[in-house]
């Protein structure tokens, strides 16, 4: 009888959110720090993108053979435009202010590979919210309050970003956190681990 080698699984990901999700499937994983260019190319959209940083970020952290590695990858959509994260306190303001009132699109990609048979997953989780009608101060307020410059949208829903939506629409909650749960459960499921 042939010894199976055990599947190791990996999440490629600098994001602690990510990897704070993922320990909610209580499976034993490791975290690698891909380290990948997040630009849109031109004529990309936002979807696109989404799916080939999810790829790049898998393939990114040097996978060994008998690994599963996930990747994933967060924008958002607004007004035809990619919103990712602000990076700067002024463009933080100025973004969170033009959603006031409005409802922006999130997507959240997943790419799932099981290194020995080339077997993939993929997919990508929508999320809708709808900003409730906010003020200059609100929005100062909560930008000095939550540092959320590295989120796309600059919020964060697990925390006191919440206060800033009226409605909010997905197949799957935690994927406007950065890493949809139960398509990556089911992903992992039919790969085995």
């Amino acid at each position: 009888m042939t010894k199976t080698k055990p599947i190791n699984l990996v999440l490629a990901s600098s994001s602690p959110n990510r990897e704070a999700l993922l320990r909610r499937l209580r499976l034993p994983f490791k975290v690698r720090h891909p380290c990948v260019d997040e630009a849109q190319h031109d004529s990309e959209c936002v979807k696109d993108t989404v799916t080939r940083l999810s790829r790049k970020k898998a393939l990114a952290v040097k996978p060994k053979s008998n690994e599963i590695i996930i990747g994933s990858d967060q924008l958002g959509e607004f007004n035809g435009l990619q919103i990712g994260k602000p990076l700067t306190r002024k463009k933080n303001i100025t973004q969170l202010l033009s959603f006031s009132g409005r409802s922006v699109c999130f997507y959240t990609g997943l790419f799932i590979i099981r290194l020995h048979d080339q077997e993939i997953r993929q997919g990508i989780v929508t999320s809708t919210l709808k900003f409730r009608t906010l003020t200059r101060a609100e929005v100062v307020s909560y930008v000095e309050s939550e540092t959320a410059l590295d989120s796309a949208g600059g919020f964060k829903m697990e925390g006191l970003g919440i206060s800033l939506i009226e409605k909010f629409s997905s197949d799957d909650p935690t994927a406007i956190i950065g890493l949809p749960l139960i398509l990556t459960a089911q992903f992992l499921r039919e790969l085995g681990a």
